[in-house]
């Protein structure tokens, strides 16, 4: 009989335990270390990004009944700096889930601490090197953003089947990121019939272009891609320059950086997941909320943050919120390969193979209307996937 009872009590002790350990993850926030570089070259990108993933889950509210607390450290955009926050915010502030990222350096080093540590990572804009859906690829990070170099999607050949452009120059940084597009525009604009005739390389920042837009080679159109100050700078002295080719880019473009440039990028032509002159519904309301929370206009990575994070609900909503079971939370990502999530950028789904989101690129040309600069959309590519992109490098079978 005591033995009976023992063992009664035991089982209501049990239960007790586990009704209150779960009672109480119920009730805990769900914790995100936000990662933005908030100081440094990309300070601008890294606010941008902060606001907008802040913007979405304020709109969201509590996820399967827990709150969101969302932790931002800032990176400054160096790989030693960034890894040493995401240590402190998974051993210190216990966060369940690491989010942002910019340059694509610290983006490899913040997926190899997730993948060590099994945490999940959630890339929501920038880190855009082609390793991450290549050789870097690791289920613990997700990467709702577009897939590498389609951030400017088929743009390079657009250039030349569309304009004729044929001969191309390809410009870009000389780090991850800037590799990798160049080699994407190489075999964008080839699989155009076009052929690349120079290809440069410069160090990250550039001061100075001068040493090296004076070795052009005579062609139709330079391709090149930059982010944050080496943008205007680049365009500016194209302009000074008066050289008399065809200028194109997606980071170079974006339209934050063209808002800098004056005059300099009329007639230029650009490509992004996102711009402010997007009918839908989804970006409508977007800008207006945007525009109501933080008293100023969207850029794109305000835009592609908020997206991203819009599939991270959709995520988070399907598992109710319980993010301790993490291969719950990893395996359901790959119902958006099935479905799409509407955001400001368009649709936007996922695909396993690649680890990384399925999305729209528009192609623009960049004019002058009524006294303000803006964009004329010519094109947009839909359901991009980063399988597609490896398929045309010949990186994938």
């Amino acid at each position: 009989m005591r033995k009976k009872m023992l063992s009664i009590i035991a089982g209501v002790l049990c239960a007790l335990f586990v009704t209150t350990a779960w009672a109480s993850k119920e009730t805990s926030p769900i914790k995100i270390g936000l990662l933005c570089p908030l100081s440094g070259v990309f300070a601008l990108i890294g606010q941008s990004m902060k606001s907008g993933f802040i913007l979405a889950f304020e709109q969201t509210g509590n996820i399967g009944g827990r709150k969101v607390e969302i932790i931002v450290e800032d990176t400054e955009a160096k790989v030693d700096i960034a890894v040493a926050k995401a240590k402190k915010l998974v051993s210190a502030d216990k966060v369940h889930l690491l989010a942002g990222g910019v340059a694509s350096s610290e983006g490899l080093a913040i997926r190899d601490f997730a993948e060590a540590n099994q945490i999940p990572y959630i890339c929501t804009t920038g880190t855009a090197a082609i390793e991450f859906i290549s050789t870097k690829r690791s289920k613990w990070m997700k990467h709702p953003w577009i897939a590498a170099n389609l951030f400017g999607g088929h743009l390079p050949y657009y250039m030349v089947k569309e304009l004729g452009a044929k001969r191309v120059i390809t410009m870009a940084p000389d780090y991850a990121w800037g590799h990798s597009e160049v080699q994407w525009a190489k075999a964008s604009a080839e699989q155009g019939g076009g052929t690349v005739v120079q290809t440069i390389l410069t160090p990250f920042p550039t001061l100075d272009f001068s040493p090296y837009l004076t070795q052009l080679k005579s062609a139709d159109v330079l391709i090149a891609n930059y982010a944050g100050a080496d943008a205007p700078r680049l365009v500016k002295q194209f302009r000074e320059y008066g050289i008399k080719m065809l200028f194109a880019g997606g980071g170079t473009f974006t339209p934050e950086t063209v808002e800098v440039m004056g005059r300099d990028p009329i007639g230029c032509y650009a490509a992004a997941p996102w711009f402010p002159v997007l009918e839908n519904p989804e970006n409508v309301a977007y800008m207006k909320a945007y525009r109501a929370r933080y008293g100023k206009e969207s850029g794109l990575y305000a835009a592609g943050t908020y997206s991203s994070a819009l599939v991270l609900i959709d995520v988070l909503r399907n598992v109710n919120g319980d993010v301790e079971e993490k291969e719950r939370f990893l395996n359901a990502w790959y119902g958006l390969e099935r479905k799409t999530v509407k955001t400001p950028c368009g649709e936007i789904g996922y695909e396993k193979v690649t680890e990384a989101g399925i999305w729209e690129v528009h192609i623009c040309k960049i004019v002058e209307k009524g006294g303000k600069i803006t964009y004329e959309i010519l094109k947009t590519d839909k359901g991009l996937k980063g399988s597609d992109q490896l398929k045309i490098m010949g990186l994938l079978k």
